[in-house]
């Protein structure tokens, strides 16, 4: 075993642990105040520039997992951070909606709601629940998805890259391919009623489903789809091929035309297709 080969591999790794913990340790004192439940950490940077580091693997994740769940037990036993939790479960809810769950009043969960939405981290959009005047409802913004673990999106970006490496893009678009197959045929299963809004209500299931914040709404000729968030933009950035998967399944499993008219990708505050099925 070559030692300084493997020294300096675990530097790197070290390295870019630390990196990543200042980056989020950034991120969330930039979201939340000392006051909502964060935790103040001074020492941080001592860590990576006057501590030796260690050569054991098993010494650098821990730190990491350990920091991460302090300020996630922190920030989530608050009320704001149950809200967000809430909000992630549920994709999207009123404040009479949050207030009969958590047992508080509506004007008090509003104050709450007033605080996320001003840190970014939630958006409010107006929807008809029925012959009633609209109603606010409340869904998390990407901004606050990096409040919880976010591993995957590095593993899946790693192997990428690497599949990338041995068998070009290529071999990154035949396992998209493959993929979209298969979600396309999960949304044919899920389609029960024939016509447009029972296309459209299986493909906006099967995506909420996948942790996508979406929705839909009938226009003339069929239907417009909204997806809110990402699960997969930090892949997507250097991965486009990711976004082939939803054109196939309109495709395959949708039928009709369709053309997307917005893109978290190119920075739009949506995805958004227009689909005349």
């Amino acid at each position: 075993m070559d030692s300084a080969r493997l020294d300096g591999q675990v530097n790197s790794l070290e390295n870019f642990v630390l990196g990543d913990v200042h980056a989020q340790v950034g991120n969330t004192k930039a979201r939340m105040g000392h006051a909502d439940g964060s935790l103040k950490l001074t020492g941080i940077s001592s860590y990576g520039s006057k501590r030796r580091k260690s050569r054991k693997l098993w010494t650098i994740f821990p730190f990491r997992d350990t920091l991460a769940q302090m300020q996630a037990d922190r920030f989530f036993s608050s009320t704001r951070g149950r809200i967000v939790e809430e909000l992630r479960r549920r994709g999207a809810a009123s404040a009479v909606d949050l207030a009969r769950t958590f047992g508080l009043s509506p004007n008090a969960i509003r104050q709450q709601l007033v605080v996320l939405e001003r840190d970014g981290l939630v958006e409010e959009r107006s929807v008809r629940r029925g012959p009633t005047k609209p109603t606010l409802e409340f869904s998390l913004t990407a901004a606050a998805d990096r409040l919880f673990p976010q591993h995957y999106d590095r593993m899946l970006n790693a192997v990428l890259h690497e599949v990338r490496e041995q068998d070009g893009s290529y071999g990154i678009s035949r396992i998209f391919a493959g993929i979209a197959k298969r979600a396309a045929a999960k949304t044919r299963e899920r389609i029960q009623t024939p016509g447009v809004e029972g296309r459209a209500a299986a493909l906006t299931d099967m995506l909420r489903s996948g942790g996508v914040n979406a929705e839909y709404n009938l226009i003339e000729g069929g239907f417009e789809l909204r997806e809110h968030n990402c699960p997969y933009a930090a892949v997507v950035k250097e991965h486009p091929e990711v976004c082939s998967v939803i054109h196939q399944v309109l495709d395959d499993a949708v039928g009709g035309e369709h053309v997307q008219t917005e893109s978290l990708a190119t920075g739009g505050k949506e995805c958004r297709f227009e689909v005349k099925a």
